[in-house]
């Protein structure tokens, strides 16, 4: 319609009524472009909003899998530095150094880190000392959100740079405790499983403590491979620990944010 009239004018010469229907039609142009640019905009939120969410979902998750991780490191600590003392090995690894740690600045200057002592035992765990020995609570990770936001090409829609600093961060600790669990920690496990069934230890059945005390005292590959099982178990509560530490604080952050 103003396109009509603005030919009409054009017509008449009537410059006036020209230039006010120019204007008119310039601003509604524009309008159109900054409404588009709104609703675009307000989509992205939207949408970065959602992302989000999601995310501190799968934080709350990893937070539940990382309390069952520590545990049964802690479980497997305490096994394992029983048996070996009961065995006449009081002498035990007090840290466990972490090698090439300068390599990443998250772990930078980071080198060893000590193995905590434990609580007794109770009766019941005391019956099950070898499964506790081989036992391995294994983190399962919860990224599909964050997977997610990146590979949907829009991880620029999180415009706060701390938040998405503290994310990057956090994933690639995840990924680290992940790699670190596959490649040595699973591997490990499974060596130890294989040279206790060997020796008539079963890595679900229970086995008398003093029977399994004497295969220790009288074998020493025996007594490694459980020293080894306690100072592995030390990294996995490390690492479980430390990622911890990062979910809540991007826990917070995300909170805050959200405020």
């Amino acid at each position: 319609m103003i396109t009509r009239r603005l030919v009409r004018h054009l017509r008449e010469q009537n410059w006036t009524a020209i230039t006010i229907e120019f204007v008119l039609l310039v601003l509604g142009v524009f309008l159109g472009i900054q409404a588009a640019n709104w609703n675009e905009a307000a989509a992205d939120r939207r949408s970065a909003a959602r992302y989000m969410d999601d995310i501190a979902d799968d934080i709350r998750a990893d937070i539940e899998e990382l309390s069952r991780t520590r545990v049964s490191a802690l479980t497997r600590i305490a096994a394992s530095t029983h048996i070996l003392r009961e065995a006449g090995h009081p002498e035990l690894a007090a840290e466990f150094a972490i090698s090439d740690s300068s390599a990443d600045d998250i772990f930078n200057g980071i080198e060893r880190f000590a193995i905590p002592e434990q609580a007794p035992l109770t009766e019941f765990q005391r019956h099950r000392l070898w499964p506790l020995v081989v036992g391995f609570y294994v983190y399962d990770t919860n990224r599909s959100a964050f997977d997610a936001l990146v590979s949907s090409g829009k991880i620029d829609l999180l415009d706060d740079r701390e938040v998405l600093g503290k994310l990057r961060e956090y994933y690639y600790l995840v990924n680290a405790l992940d790699r670190t669990q596959t490649r040595t920690i699973l591997p490990m496990r499974n060596h130890f499983i294989e040279l206790g069934i060997a020796r008539g230890l079963s890595p679900e059945g229970p086995v008398d403590e003093d029977l399994l005390v004497r295969k220790v005292g009288d074998d020493p590959a025996l007594a490694a491979s459980i020293a080894a099982s306690r100072e592995y178990a030390a990294l996995h509560l490390y690492l479980a620990q430390l990622l911890d530490g990062k979910a809540h604080e991007l826990q917070q952050l995300l909170k805050r944010q959200a405020q």
